[in-house]
């Protein structure tokens, strides 16, 4: 598999960056550890930290029904289920037990979880995502 690179604030692939072969993975209790051809030493591997790694799409597994994309969230608009306009995604951050859209609208900044029952519709082709959110969670 070959990637492309970007830097740590990138959001596509810089060009004059050379691409990337992996060679092989093994996981490991912090994380994958990773060998990409060419990288040969510690300082070459140092060079890479923080920069994202770019696989293009086509190459993705296909996602299954109503799976999305965490960048497909960002700059979405956030309704409730009776049409009230809360913000925009700014922001998606991984976390367990749930994960947690950062939403920035006239409220300020709401930290929404993206569970099923409170997330219950992403309409991608309309950049519209709609919440039903418990009592007092749009108060916080």
């Amino acid at each position: 598999m070959v990637l492309s690179l970007g830097g740590a604030n990138d959001d596509v692939p810089d060009p004059d960056l050379p691409p990337l072969r992996i060679e092989s993975v093994r996981m490991s209790p912090k994380g994958a550890l990773v060998v990409f051809g060419g990288v040969t030493d510690r300082t070459q591997a140092e060079q890479l930290q923080g920069r994202y790694l770019f696989l293009p799409i086509d190459q993705l597994e296909p996602l299954a029904d109503g799976e999305v994309f965490y960048h497909q969230l960002l700059d979405m608009t956030v309704e409730t289920v009776e049409g009230d306009e809360v913000g925009t995604v700014s922001e998606v951050y991984e976390m367990g037990p749930a994960d947690l859209l950062e939403v920035r609208g006239e409220r300020g900044v709401l930290m929404i979880p993206y569970r099923p029952e409170i997330v219950v519709e992403v309409d991608i082709d309309e950049g519209r995502l709609v919440i039903d959110p418990p009592n007092g969670l749009l108060d916080l």
